[in-house]
């Protein structure tokens, strides 16, 4: 990133310095430091294949490493999230053993994440680039394009008779088996290319603007078939004998996802590309236009393509485009583009607006562009013609021209979210009030550009900069700019770790100590450095920086903390013990709270600390017990038996009862449970007057000192209860407690 940022009257380092500017991060790099933030980590076996190298690609869904078995190399690609495809879709992916298909060897999970082991192609993906960042292998001769044909498309006949759909053809996707650039291969059949026959998808609103511009029309509207793979197919021929980027318009910038769409949608892509100053042979224009023809009926297949590749003669479907013009004021307009400027420059006309709220104008269009009718047409059904910032007439605008930006007060503007993204960084004085407006034209933009759940996100972030500190304000507002950039940020300047891209909060396991100083000297000084503390904000918005004083803490609070890793110390397990003994055996709660209470500083997210800690503080300080309850938040079996522990202390007998019922239904009962339900139901019913029947009522057998201290006050309890088997209940418990059975018979039966 190389863009400065300023907060809170400085300017944010990007160069792994803090605010203060001490150097925290060096530029040394060891050979391990590309595995910081990885999954996996140099040496690691997966099925027999030994991580050796990561391999550093920009991608959404996954994380890749060289990996070798028995001299053979091989590709591990880890899946981000908790994703896993049917049995059946595997063992279908599995079954694709084809010439001109990566080989894929195996399927399987690991550490929680989904795996996919595959063929290493020695030669890279056909967009592959060299370090000063030009193609290595684009543009292609015509020839070396028709080959790649070639391979592809009988790569696509074994998939499709299989009934697996790419989805994602792209030449990002496309390999050379050797490393001399030859014998091209499909791969990447990730997990979004799996489907079932039949199956419609629908349009995904956090789809990135170059996926979406390979996708065909069909599959824009929700449907899936074959002939979608042909489609990204044309696309991508274009691109790999131009070595152009077929996305941009003629000022040089991308189109954003809403004009690829309505693009797409009408037809307009072959034209576009085909009428662009490339030299391209009739052959080649021909077949990509049979690929790219809007109609996946009369689109072109596997049998078209072999035949116009062995020079037959094979016609492309096409309709011929009817003239048309539409006058509004003054303009005569003869392109949907004309039209979307004219309504843009009257859109607080009232007689354009009821002209075009009664009908008149998507009545006119039906006759020629039918599916951009129906859009108006829902536009005016949705968009009241009295709403704020007139957002009806202003969405028609830019659905009939998405080129149209979107523009701030001061003249800034916008057309795609990346650029919305960077006009926060580089003025968000200017950008606040116009966020935290819900009905202002940026979100009514996002929702044009198909990202209304991203909206929805924007939007709660958006209410915490009404009442949040100048700081606060400020992380939130660049977390909102995170958002924009579907929280994927680069938060690390330095050369070390200037690779490391921040996606998943699964990262942060794999953190160095020389990284986990440096973020938390940033949640330290709330400093907004390399956008990581507001990537926090956006993933976890209630996040609270004020609690964060160790790496553990900050471990806790974003749900990544391994329990088992707290370890006490030698001399902090014999204190420990020594505070079980003063409160279980003793009773001396005083001495038993001074201990745990110092344990407790240093390692409150302890389960044996913590729980031992809250029964103190549930009989010496029941408000100071609750306070702890927030502690428990991600163990919910602990939260769960401590909140009945907490409602029975306030005598909360239906919130208790609540809560255990709940824990029957999602864990398997221990002691302390057990005890603490007994105690609620022998309540009840003597609340209720009832006569108290133990007979089925059982508090399972102690492991420990813990467990048996529990079922000796559940005893207790019973004691001062009335009930004709309260006897046999109390011997039954000694038989299966035999390890404590004299002491039990001397302490309790006795007394009965």
């Amino acid at each position: 990133m190389d863009t400065k940022i300023i907060n809170n009257g400085g300017t944010v380092v990007l160069d792994g310095s803090s605010s203060s500017g001490t150097k925290i991060i060096s530029d040394k790099t060891s050979s391990t430091e590309q595995f910081v933030g990885s999954y996996l980590k140099q040496g690691n076996c997966i099925c027999g294949w030994t991580i050796e190298d990561k391999i550093n690609v920009q991608s959404g869904e996954a994380d890749l490493y060289i990996a070798s078995r028995q001299g053979e190399k091989g590709v591990v690609k880890v899946y981000r999230g908790k994703i896993r495809p049917k049995q059946e879709l595997l063992e279908r992916l599995l079954e694709l053993k084809h010439p001109d298909i990566v080989n894929i060897h195996k399927f399987t999970e690991y550490n929680g994440y989904f795996v996919e082991i595959m063929e290493y192609a020695a030669g890279g993906s056909l967009d592959s680039k060299n370090e000063d960042g030009s193609y290595k292998y684009l543009p292609m001769k015509e020839e070396d394009v028709i080959q790649v044909c070639k391979e592809v498309v009988n790569a696509f006949k074994t998939c499709h008779e299989k009934g697996i759909i790419h989805r994602d053809i792209k030449p990002a996707n496309l390999y050379f088996r050797n490393a001399d650039g030859t014998d091209v291969v499909v791969g990447d059949f990730g997990i979004s290319s799996l489907f079932e026959e039949g199956e419609t998808l629908s349009h995904k609103t956090h789809t990135g603007s170059r996926t979406t511009g390979y996708a065909a029309p069909e599959v824009l509207s929700g449907i899936i078939s074959p002939k979608m793979d042909y489609y990204a197919l044309g696309i991508t021929l274009w691109e790999l004998i131009t070595g152009q980027d077929p996305f941009l318009l003629p000022n040089g910038k991308r189109r954003n996802d809403a004009h690829l769409i309505r693009d797409t949608i009408e037809g307009r892509i072959a034209d576009d590309l085909l009428s662009r100053e490339v030299e391209l042979s009739k052959n080649m224009q021909h077949l990509i236009r049979g690929l790219l023809v809007t109609d996946d009926k009369s689109r072109w297949g596997y049998d078209e393509v072999i035949r116009h590749l062995n020079g037959e003669y094979v016609e492309v479907s096409s309709k011929e485009a009817k003239l048309w013009q539409y006058t509004i004021g003054s303009r005569i307009c003869t392109t949907l583009e004309e039209l979307g400027n004219a309504i843009e420059s009257n859109k607080n006309s009232l007689s354009l607006k009821k002209e075009i709220y009664r009908g008149f104008l998507s009545g006119f269009l039906e006759e020629y562009h039918p599916q951009v009718a129906k859009e108006i047409d829902k536009i005016i059904e949705e968009y009241s013609a009295t709403l704020k910032n007139n957002a009806g007439m202003q969405l028609i605008a830019w659905l009939l021209n998405p080129s149209i930006q979107l523009k701030t007060k001061s003249g800034y503007s916008a057309g795609t979210i990346e650029e919305l993204s960077q006009i926060i960084i580089n003025a968000p004085e200017e950008m606040i009030d116009f966020v935290k407006d819900t009905d202002s034209l940026f979100y009514l933009y996002l929702n044009h550009l198909k990202y209304s759940e991203m909206a929805d996100e924007i939007k709660k972030i958006a209410k915490k900069l009404n009442d949040e500190t100048p700081t606060m304000k400020m992380i939130y507002l660049y977390a909102i700019a995170v958002i924009l950039k579907n929280k994927c940020v680069q938060p690390f300047s330095s050369s070390k770790y200037k690779d490391f891209v921040l996606r998943d909060v699964e990262q942060f396991k794999t953190i160095n100590e020389t990284l986990e100083r440096y973020i938390l000297s940033l949640i330290k000084e709330k400093s907004c450095d390399g956008l990581l503390l507001p990537w926090i904000c956006a993933t976890f918005p209630d996040f609270d920086f004020d609690k964060i004083e160790t790496w553990q803490d900050f471990e806790y609070e974003i749900g990544i903390l391994d329990f088992n890793k707290d370890k006490l110390s030698e001399y902090e397990e014999k204190s420990l013990q020594d505070a079980e003994i003063f409160f279980y055996d003793i009773g001396n709660n005083t001495n038993a709270l001074q201990i745990v209470s110092d344990i407790y500083k240093s390692h409150k997210h302890n389960e044996r600390v913590l729980n031992l800690y809250f029964s103190i503080l549930i009989d010496t300080n029941l408000e100071k017990a609750k306070k702890v309850l927030s502690n428990f938040k991600y163990n919910e079996q602990s939260v769960l038996i401590s909140y009945i522990e907490y409602h029975l202390k306030r005598g909360s007998l239906a919130d208790a009862r609540e809560k255990i019922e709940f824990y029957e239904k999602k864990y398997e009962p221990n002691v302390k449970f057990l005890c603490l339900k007994m105690i609620c139901l022998s309540s009840i019913m003597m609340k209720n007057r009832e006569k108290v029947s133990f007979s089925d009522m059982y508090i399972g057998n102690p492991k420990d000192k813990v467990d048996f201290s529990w079922q000796v006050k559940t005893l207790a309890f019973i004691d001062n209860l009335s009930g004709g088997d309260k006897v046999d209940f109390l011997k039954d418990f000694c038989e299966r407690a035999n390890i404590y059975y004299s002491f039990m018979q001397k302490n309790v039966v006795s007394a009965e």
